[in-house]
């Protein structure tokens, strides 16, 4: 287990939630850094058939602010670390962006959402709220963008979509050849 990126994400989450962290969020921090690893090991070793990675807690538990973290620790430590944060909701997708584009430069770190796509603002205010919308205005996206960036956000909805069509969409390969080194797919 590399404990310098460890340390560096712990350090990182303590920032994001301005408090630190309690025995229990250590223990689930372990857990979800080696999780992580091993998965990178799969992409490593060419592992044509990796098993999928569960790390259960309770919600609010603070997986989902560790595992931004960690990406950021491993942006930060690693030239070649690529990674997709895949999010429940677009809401949660555009939270995920902001806090992760305070540790990442901006120009590596992206978001494809519905919302980031459209060209009708009313419509992006009207069902997720003015924050998301005054964000996607000033955060266009394009799918054919994904691919082209190390640090990738978008939501259930297109991850579902790139493996029922089995096409490169960018969420699990990196400039259409290299996988993800970590695919994390929020509750």
């Amino acid at each position: 287990m590399n404990n310098d990126i460890l340390e560096a994400a712990n350090n990182i989450q303590c920032r994001i939630i301005g408090q630190q962290l309690t025995p229990f969020r250590c223990e689930l921090n372990k857990a979800i850094h080696s999780t992580a690893e091993q998965a990178a090991c799969d992409v490593i070793s060419a592992n044509t058939n990796p098993p999928i990675r569960i790390i259960p807690a309770t919600t609010g538990a603070g997986k989902s602010t560790f595992v931004l973290a960690l990406i950021a620790a491993n942006y930060a430590a690693n030239k070649n670390y690529t990674a997709a944060f895949v999010c429940r909701t677009i809401e949660e997708a555009d939270k995920a962006y902001r806090t992760l584009k305070e540790q990442i430069s901006d120009e590596d770190v992206y978001i494809h959402t519905s919302a980031h796509s459209s060209k009708n603002q009313q419509e992006v205010r009207l069902n997720y709220g003015d924050v998301v919308a005054d964000h996607a205005v000033s955060h266009r996206s394009a799918k054919a963008n994904l691919s082209v960036n190390r640090i990738i956000i978008c939501t259930h909805a297109h991850w579902i979509e790139e493996g029922t069509q089995q096409s490169d969409q960018g969420d699990r390969m990196y400039n259409g050849d290299m996988p993800r080194t970590n695919v994390f797919v929020d509750e």
